[in-house]
């Protein structure tokens, strides 16, 4: 009973003391929170921004070691040579070189400008576009299917069914069977190649005319792959294939950004301990003829020395709880509002075990900077003080 009772009076001695120095108390949880909160930031929004940016490149850009080569559309304006194309296509794909075809085509909807892409071969093994709800088109001539890319859907919203223009001017629809995340901000729907040329012929002219692949092969070697078939439909491509994935590249840039500011927030982490560790001291000072009084009156010096670090634990504890809160609420209230719905992501789970070690190193921080305050505590003179 009486080591309980001296325990509650420590207790009720550290809220008192930190009721009585609230400026103290206040500066010194927010600077540990600030430490604490950019600690946790830093790695959370690492994390994110590794995952985005990731996903961003892989369905913009393509996966690891993807190429383009380009087809001047005018060459390919004869429906028989754009089939005989998606033919040849399929049968490099069958040969083991992973390649596609792709054709923009801009359309209007109500008004509005879209993109059409129609497409043949293995398009989402090279851009990694993502099925956010409903099914992939299926190759059918009428009504033809596409898929709607997210602003495409937003725009759409519970309407299945999209017109589309055709070379004798009249509109023809398709249905919409599903959404994805394909990280572009224009609206444009996804569609095969030949079922769009059976239903709409060749309207408008493309923009482009992409030939894609995802191969370990250089590019002489695509190149030489691909130009029998090219040369027997009277086809060439403007250059030879040219790698254009970056997440290599994006990845260590991410790589690098995050270990610089985690340096800097552990720096930040030092600094709010040396802040502490003043404003402790200060405490100590204005504070020393009350511990002085005390140690006349019969407490030793090892419980005031707890009572100076109970109080910086206090804080500590109330500043880690602080810096878990707030970056918990961004992390799953706010972020899930702020993430583009074209990347097709999800918020990442909240990292515990470095928010974990994050409050141990704010309490073993708390305690650290408490620690050379409490132990000035046995340099007042006792009987200089009470004559002053």
């Amino acid at each position: 009973m009486g080591g309980d009772s001296s325990h509650e009076k420590l207790r009720s001695r550290a809220v008192v003391g930190l009721l009585g120095n609230k400026t103290n108390f206040w500066l010194s949880c927010l600077a540990l929170f600030v430490a604490l909160f950019s600690f946790i930031a830093v790695v959370s929004t690492g994390t994110l921004a590794h995952d985005s940016l990731l996903a961003k490149t892989l369905m913009v850009d393509g996966v690891p070691t993807s190429y383009r080569a380009e087809i001047a559309p005018a060459a390919l304006r004869a429906n028989s040579l754009t089939g005989q194309l998606a033919d040849d296509v399929s049968a490099w794909n069958r040969a083991g070189l992973e390649s596609a075809v792709a054709m923009d085509f801009s359309q209007q909807l109500a008004g509005q400008p879209i993109t059409v892409r129609a497409m043949a071969g293995n398009y989402q093994a090279i851009k990694r576009v993502k099925l956010t709800d409903g099914r992939w088109n299926q190759a059918r001539p009428y009504p033809g299917e596409v898929v709607a890319n997210q602003p495409l859907a937003a725009r759409q919203g519970s309407n299945t069914q999209l017109s589309l223009g055709t070379t004798s001017g009249a509109v023809e629809p398709f249905v919409v069977t599903g959404s994805l995340a394909d990280g572009d901000d224009r609206p444009v729907a996804y569609t095969d190649l030949t079922s769009y040329f059976a239903t709409t012929g060749w309207y408008p002219t493309p923009a482009t005319v992409e030939l894609l692949f995802h191969t370990d092969k250089t590019p002489d070697q695509i190149a030489a792959a691909i130009a029998p078939s090219l040369t027997a439909l009277g086809l060439a491509t403007n250059d030879k294939p040219m790698r254009i994935d970056r997440v290599d590249s994006m990845a260590d840039q991410v790589t690098m950004f995050t270990a610089a500011f985690t340096a800097v927030t552990l720096i930040g982490l030092v600094v709010a301990a040396l802040g502490m560790m003043n404003v402790g001291l200060a405490s100590v000072r204005e504070r020393s003829r009350d511990f002085t009084i005390r140690r006349a009156l019969g407490a030793t010096q090892g419980r005031i020395i707890a009572q100076v670090l109970a109080e910086t634990l206090a804080t500590g504890i109330v500043a880690t709880l602080a810096a878990i809160g707030t970056t918990w609420a961004l992390l799953n209230v706010l972020l899930p509002r702020l993430l583009p719905p074209s990347w097709g992501l999800s918020v990442p789970a909240y990292p515990w075990p470095i928010t974990l070690l994050a409050a141990a190193a704010g309490l073993t921080i708390s305690a650290a900077s408490g620690l050379i305050p409490a132990l000035r505590v046995r340099k007042l003179e006792l009987a200089a003080i009470l004559r002053a």
